[in-house]
């Protein structure tokens, strides 16, 4: 998923209206403004390193010049680098053009303005709510190397001759940033090769930095604090106005631009492959009172593959050994989990979390477990913000230096049988710096063992038995004798629970929609259960004891069955555990409960309409264990015979939506019989109904093109709802084909 940022105001056209007051939305807490350090007895303020590229250069001159770097790097994380080798007439005409661009009309600048969902262009970046303090500053930003990566309407449309001259110092940016890299190296007593190999074909990001000049420049920040995630920094001082600022032994210091020198800084990728060695170090951009800054930044990052790759194998290979050690600790043989998990399978997360001007109303990421078999997570730079539940209390996990964090994800509990634990997790901010990590999932090989099953049966079948689900027997066993008792409740003590006019919830029949229509023989119970909040008062509240608890207690334990069957059906079908979750987070649980009479003439009436439910995924538990449910297979009604403690699984039609049609929301019926009563409850789990349904983008291909319609949540239930319950023609209507068919 592409980072984004929302779009706000253009600073510089603020500033044109010379309005005497800096709007609130710019005005910063009083702990957040720019203030100077300052030195006993007024004594000059340390300045940031400056290297000559001519002695690295040099063989006369590199060693001491070399060891001045590296302290620079070590210590500082800044220096300014002068007799860089770059053209001076390449360096003044990109200020040029930089100026030129800001000073474009509006209308111009708006043809490269920002679009929504996406941080490339002009506009400001790192906006994620509309509460959020903004930076006194606009930001042209790209992509511009290689060149196959950059946006068409960007780079390649800038006025002439400013694009040439940008397309020749991003190439002259990288090489010296490779040449740089390499210098590094040998300060660092590592191969040439090695960085080479991460860094020779690497990708190059470009942010043009437009600071107006503010009427009250004390109370605003230029550019929030804050490290870069790149491996190297290179800035171009436009017009030589001071502004930047370093943070160096608490203090925030200033850099005084040097002529026709670049300011070059360690960014955190850096400080990852030196192991600490150099330091990626926080900086921020104040402005003043009579005159803009402009400044142009070159990020240069690694060779996605090679670093990825070589990060990604060593993460498999570190997997790999804790899972021998815990079968190991499990006293079980680690072939035994070999065979569950296979070769395995990686995925990544890198995550970033900027800085929150009100870090108590939001969540980084919200609580959950992974669904992977193990979880490694790397803290890029060790900002505390991971929290785990424990005993039902949020605990800080406080980042030790060159550690790993590790854990348990559900597919691991699962082969554990239980033993070994998937703890829920979260990551909250903090207002005054970013925090990044990388986690890496390992995961079983798809569709190994159960995975083949699992897969065969929501493909073929759309229905399955689940044994052995770890619903405890107690609860289970409750919830039967709960149901059995409601329905045997007098009348009068049922009709309490009646549904009102316009409700499909409480105490009758669903999907009447006419007085012609055929009516099914069964009463149901329908309610929301989850989350609480939805729950109407005079359902779930005035249900009787222990029933209401017993109910509470396996609405929560089917709600984490069904995201432990969400991961499983994600592995299978070889999609990210988070495109499925995406939609599915926060969903809500619903339940129905079935009593079917006996009937005098079963072969007559029908106990449930043929029908597909609407839903993402059904848990059905046969109270009583009478036969009654049917499936319809190759045309064919076949029985469903219910086996012990079993529950019966079936997909919906969003998850068929979702799974782009390779997993069957099957038809089904229930039918009834002449002696005894059948007792059924039927859990269904829900998108969000601010969700967005639609096929998992990495299940859409040119070879296999999306199958169902994009449709709101809410759109989706309004239109479903409103129909008579019968067969799968609701579902049929996503189906673009038959918009398509419509349409002609």
């Amino acid at each position: 998923m592409q980072p984004t940022s929302l779009l706000v105001p253009f600073v510089q056209e603020l500033a044109k209206q010379a309005s005497p007051n800096v709007p609130e939305r710019y005005i910063r807490p009083q702990h957040e403004r720019p203030t100077l350090s300052s030195t006993p007895n007024n004594h000059p303020l340390p300045q940031v390193p400056v290297i000559d590229f001519s002695k690295l250069l040099s063989q006369q001159h590199k060693e001491p010049e070399l060891q001045n770097m590296h302290s620079a790097c070590k210590h500082w994380g800044f220096f300014q680098l002068i007799n860089h080798g770059v053209s001076s007439s390449l360096l003044e005409n990109v200020k040029k053009g930089s100026k030129d661009f800001f000073n474009l009309p509006m209308e111009e600048k708006n043809k490269y303005r920002q679009k929504e969902g996406d941080i490339q262009g002009y506009g400001q970046l790192f906006v994620a709510s509309e509460e959020q303090k903004l930076e006194w500053g606009d930001v042209f930003y790209m992509l511009t190397l290689p060149p196959q990566i950059r946006k068409p309407h960007l780079l390649p449309t800038l006025p002439q001759p400013f694009r040439d001259d940008l397309d020749t110092y991003c190439v002259e940016m990288k090489n010296l940033a490779v040449q740089v890299i390499e210098l590094m190296a040998d300060a660092v007593k590592v191969e040439r090769k090695e960085m080479r190999k991460l860094f020779g074909d690497g990708s190059q990001a470009m942010r043009m930095n437009y600071y107006p000049a503010c009427p009250q420049p004390e109370l605003v920040m230029g550019l929030n604090p804050h490290s870069d995630g790149a491996a190297l920094t290179i800035l171009l001082q436009v017009n030589d106005v001071a502004g930047l600022q370093i943070k160096k032994d608490g203090q925030w210091l200033p850099v005084k631009p040097l002529p026709n020198a670049l300011v070059i800084n360690v960014g955190d990728i850096l400080e990852m492959i030196t192991n600490g060695i150099y330091q990626s170090i926080e900086h921020r951009a104040i402005v003043n009172a009579k005159t803009e800054r402009i400044s142009i930044a070159t990020f240069y990052l690694p060779t996605m593959g090679s670093t990825i790759e070589t990060y990604c194998a060593e993460m498999k290979k570190l997997a790999i050994q804790m899972v021998q050690l815990m079968a190991n600790a499990l006293r079980v043989d680690p072939m035994e989990i070999k065979e569950q998990v296979g070769e395995g399978t990686l995925s990544m997360r890198m995550n970033y979390y900027p800085p929150c001007p009100q870090p108590e109303l939001v969540m980084g990421l919200n609580p959950h477990s992974d669904g992977s078999a193990l979880t490694i997570l790397l803290q890029v730079n060790e900002m505390q913000g991971l929290q785990i539940k424990k005993d039902g209390i949020w605990i800080p996990v406080t980042p030790l230096p060159n550690a790993f964090v590790i854990n348990i994800g559900d597919i691991f509990e699962i082969i554990t049988n239980g033993i070994f634990k998937s703890i829920e997790h979260r990551a909250i901010v903090n207002p005054e710096k970013e925090r990044l990590s990388i986690a890496t999932f390992y995961n079983a090989e798809p569709q190994r063992n159960l995975g083949p099953k699992l897969h065969h049966a929501c493909k073929d079948w759309g229905f399955f038995q689940l044994i052995n689900h770890g619903v405890s027997d107690s609860v289970v066993e409750n919830v039967k004798k709960g149901v059995e008792e409601f329905f045997n409740l007098p009348v009068e003590e049922k009709r309490k629970f009646g549904q009102k006019e316009g409700d499909v919830e409480g105490y009758g029949q669903a999907f009447v929609v006419s007085e012609e229509q055929k009516l099914e023989w069964a009463d149901m119970f329908f309610l929301i259960t989850m989350p609480p909040h939805l729950r109407k008062p005079h359902l779930s509240p005035n249900i009787p004891q222990p029933f209401r608890d017993n109910l509470e207690a396996y609405s929560l334990e089917l709600e984490k069955l069904v995201m432990e069957l969400v991961d499983l059906m994600a592995n299978a079908l070889q999609v990210h555990t988070m495109e499925i979750k995406e939609v599915f987070g926060g969903g809500t649980l619903s339940m129905r409960m079935n009593y079917y009479p006996p009937c005098p003439q079963p072969d007559l009436v029908m106990g449930l309409n043929p029908h597909s439910d609407a839903v993402a995924l059904t848990i059905l538990l046969q109270a009583n264990e009478i036969q009654g449910l049917q499936i319809k297979k190759d045309g064919m009604w076949i029985p469903v015979k219910p086996l012990p403690n079993a529950f019966i699984i079936n997909i919906g039609d969003m998850f068929e939506m979702i799974s782009n049609g390779i997993y069957r929301s099957i038809e089904h019926r229930a039918t009834i019989n002449s002696e005894k009563e059948r007792i059924s409850i039927a859990t269904f789990y829900n998108p969000d109904i601010n969700s967005i349904l639609k096929p998992a983008p990495s299940l859409v291909t040119p070879e296999t093109p999306a199958v169902f319609k994009t449709i709101s949540c809410q759109e989706y239930y309004k239109g479903y709802l409103s129909r008579e319950l019968r067969g799968r023609s609701y579902l049929q209507s996503m189906r673009l084909q038959n918009e398509n068919q419509e349409t002609s």
